[in-house]
């Protein structure tokens, strides 16, 4: 955002600017609105009050007066900054798009309209255009570090990691404070495997952060990569006591609960009901009207929502409704979170109705999608587990909503209808803390084979020896208590 020169010292719109300079956003909303009173297309006042709208994190009205100031100044660049600012903050990524684009068209060297538009373009998944938008910026802003955070992001997006992490480190280098640069860094060496340096890397941001949420959110799943469970729900309830609207550090928690021999289903369900309140019900999203009944004369459409469609252990377990589904009564459309693809999911383009990308869309967009597909029956696969979309079915895009397979241990969403299971792995007594119905199936966790299996060896065991037992899972499941 930027601040406006000062003209006259005294008069209505510089004291106004003045005010807001200093914080003070509603004596400078006051003096705009007077000599807006006064004359209601005033180019400059209408931008200054939107700028302080802005400031004042009211996107909404801020986007009002700065409409209406560009129609007065379409070529003022900054102007067109500030709308698709607000735009962003509206989350109209679309629209943010075109305003950031508008700037850079009147002025090409506009250093935050350059930075605004990589950034919804990283947002959108249009990762290549945004590293583009965010090297040039670095040629010319060697020191912006945000930039240098940001394009981080976009290459840790693109599985170039090692680059990410160095662009983090030049972050820190040039402001050691950076607490998202610090943030990320950790991320990365998790990522990599470097679960001790991530834990070393977070505790020391700690220290210069202590109120941050995000650091104990993510230095929690760093913990429990080492099996140090306990340590772990310490610091995720930690980071949903600093706030208590962080979905992300909720979603961990409840996922790292399942690791936590004295957690039953009563408190891990009251888990997942408190994220619903905290963090789904305050947004009051109003249910989209869909059709409630499909023509019995045509087939129905089941949609699967989930950032796994390839080559992962939850895809081994849904796979199997991809790839042997009737293709006489059913149309299976599904919603991909990720912008990673392989063979896998090539093989599962071809076995489905349609395999649509909503990475880099909105909750509201991919709801939109879903609801203009027409889906009958919409699945989550995700459960809580890394990548999920199930803000979007708080906007109930389908008539009817289930969570099954990938992550079946219930969501603590009111929109989510039922969850498929059985009362082998859902007994009768237990169900009173789901939020969902069981609806019970034959193999809740089926299991479909990606490769061909490898030729049998013959056991090097001779009687009398021992018996050796291998696991691929995550090693900190394998525990006294599991074997």
């Amino acid at each position: 955002m930027k601040r406006f020169k000062h003209s006259i010292a005294q008069d209505p719109i510089s004291l106004a600017r003045s005010a807001w300079e200093a914080g003070k956003l509603h004596q400078a909303t006051g003096l705009l609105e007077k000599v807006l009173a006064r004359n209601p297309n005033n180019v400059e006042a209408l931008h200054l009050i939107g700028a302080v709208a802005l400031s004042a994190q009211e996107p909404a009205q801020a986007i009002a007066f700065l409409e209406k100031a560009v129609q007065g100044q379409p070529d003022n660049a900054d102007l067109w900054c500030d709308v698709g600012t607000a735009l962003h903050a509206l989350q109209k990524l679309d629209l943010a798009e075109q305003a950031y684009r508008k700037t850079l068209a009147l002025r090409a060297d506009h250093m935050e309209g350059t930075f605004n538009l990589a950034n919804v373009l990283r947002e959108r998944k249009q990762l290549h255009e945004a590293l583009l938008l965010y090297s040039e910026l670095l040629r010319t802003h060697p020191d912006h570090v945000d930039g240098w955070n940001n394009i981080g992001l976009a290459l840790g997006d693109l599985q170039k990691k090692g680059e990410a992490q160095r662009c983090f480190e030049q972050v820190l280098k040039i402001d050691p404070n950076h607490v998202h640069a610090a943030l990320n860094l950790g991320a990365v060496q998790k990522e990599t495997g470097a679960l001790h340096a991530a834990i070393a890397t977070y505790r020391a941001a700690i220290v210069r952060h202590p109120s941050y949420s995000d650091l104990y959110l993510n230095l929690g799943t760093a913990l429990n990569g080492l099996g140090q469970t306990t340590q772990a729900i310490e610091a995720l309830k930690k980071a949903i006591e600093l706030k208590p609207d962080n979905s992300a550090a909720y979603s961990s928690l409840i996922f790292t609960l399942d690791y936590d021999l004295s957690a039953d289903t009563p408190s891990q369900q009251q888990v997942r009901r408190d994220w619903y309140e905290q963090c789904i019900k305050p947004l009051a999203i109003a249910p989209m009207e869909v059709y409630t009944r499909p023509d019995p004369g045509k087939k129905l459409r089941v949609g699967y929502v989930s950032a796994d469609f390839r080559r992962t252990s939850a895809a081994m377990c849904f796979a199997p409704m991809l790839f042997h589904y009737d293709r006489h009564r059913f149309d299976v459309l599904c919603y991909s979170n990720s912008i990673t693809e392989d063979d896998v999911t090539t093989s599962m383009r071809r076995a489905v109705t349609a395999l649509r990308s909503i990475a880099g869309l909105t909750d509201a967009e991919a709801a939109q999608l879903i609801a203009a597909d027409r889906v009958d029956i919409l699945i989550d696969l995700s459960g809580h587990s890394r990548g999920h979309r199930l803000n979007v079915f708080a906007y109930r895009p389908a008539p009817v909503q289930m969570t099954a397979w990938g992550y079946t241990n219930g969501t603590g969403m009111r929109e989510m209808d039922y969850i498929l299971a059985d009362a082998a792995y859902l007994p009768d007594e237990d169900m009173e803390c789901f939020t969902e119905k069981r609806a019970d199936v034959p193999a809740v966790i089926p299991y479909y084979v990606l490769d061909e299996l490898p030729p049998l060896f013959v056991s090097p065991r001779t009687p009398g020896d021992d018996i050796t037992f291998g696991s691929f899972s995550r090693l900190h499941k394998v525990t006294k208590a599991s074997i």
